[in-house]
């Protein structure tokens, strides 16, 4: 509750008031144990003394305390402007994203991190692919694991030319990572009999 300032004027001069008679009832009681006499009229006057001096340590005092609340008060501004700026620099405002701003979901190499996926997730995969395309009116690319009758009858003809450790070698080595171009270049198959032996499995 906010204090008036007429109360504050009433409070501030009963202060003074009863500090100026307890001052004066003070002195008269115990000057007489230090064998100090005074007249009433002193007793008067020093009491005024004291008050005033009160009066001013009181106000001296206050001004004090205040200017060292606001200084606390500055510092703790301060500090927090300079911890909201840091943060600011490092997430500045950011526009609104709209629908025709690019976003990157996939992966930067999607054939590796397919290769850990299982048949399920391949599938999921694979049929909700096809539905995005089908709700885009996206062309969809022919099915490259089932090549027309010309090129089976070329590919069962290059892998017949293998012998049946190489076809295995073959199977084991791309089973175990190893790239068809690596494969022709370190045992001198071609990349024409790879792709048949692959094409048989």
């Amino acid at each position: 509750m906010t204090q008036s300032r007429s109360m504050s004027l009433i409070e501030a001069a009963t202060n003074v008031v009863v500090g100026y008679v307890l001052a004066i009832i003070t002195q008269v009681l115990v000057f007489p144990w230090f064998s100090i006499k005074a007249t009433l009229h002193e007793h008067l006057v020093i009491g005024l003394i004291f008050v005033i001096i009160s009066l001013v340590r009181s106000y001296a005092l206050r001004w004090l305390l205040k200017q060292l609340r606001w200084l606390a008060l500055r510092d703790i501004i301060q500090r927090m402007t300079a911890s909201d700026e840091p943060a600011k620099k490092l997430n500045p405002a950011r526009p609104i994203v709209v629908a025709d701003e690019p976003r990157r979901l996939l992966p930067s190499n999607l054939g590796l991190s397919l290769q850990y996926a299982s048949d399920d997730d391949l599938e999921k995969l694979r049929d909700a692919v096809l539905q995005e395309m089908k709700r885009r009116n996206l062309p969809q690319k022919a099915d490259p694991v089932a090549p027309d009758k010309r090129r089976i009858g070329k590919v069962d003809s290059t892998a017949h030319d293998l012998t049946r450790s190489q076809v295995s070698l073959v199977r084991s080595s791309i089973k175990a990572g190893v790239k068809p171009s690596v494969l022709s270049k370190q045992f001198g198959i071609s990349l024409a009999a790879i792709r048949a032996v692959l094409a048989q499995q």
